[in-house]
């Protein structure tokens, strides 16, 4: 953890009021270098359990930061753009995350019933 990526994610980074996705920007800093670049792997359980917010929520702060690209998949984990030029998350940013999110999740749960029927079937 460095104080540099934990002061950005506090004070400059530009999520407006989105209070989860600044705390899950935190929770992130917690393992990324001075150039917000991962460390470590900052898991869905760690930010849900360093935040104190749920795992929905959680995620969904995630999704946001990663669609305004502010926070980045590298493979090795998330990294942050603490040089971010991004404007802060708008209303409309923040729903069409959340939108393509829950098409996502609907996609994946009728998958899910599927292979469960077709398991039943045997």
């Amino acid at each position: 953890m460095t104080m540099k990526a934990t002061k950005w994610a506090l004070y400059e980074a530009p999520v407006g009021d989105d209070t989860e996705a600044r705390l899950a920007l935190v929770a992130l800093a917690d393992s990324v270098d001075d150039n917000g670049r991962p460390t470590g792997i900052c898991t869905l359980n760690q930010v849900m359990n360093m935040t104190h917010i749920s795992m929905d929520s959680s995620r969904d702060a995630l999704w946001r930061l990663l669609d305004a690209r502010i926070a980045h998949e590298t493979g090795h984990g998330i990294s942050i753009d603490m040089h971010s030029t991004a404007s802060s998350m708008t209303e409309a940013k923040r729903s069409e995350a959340i939108d393509r999110l829950t098409a996502l999740l609907k996609d994946t749960n009728a998958a899910l019933a599927d292979i469960s029927e077709r398991l039943g079937a045997r």
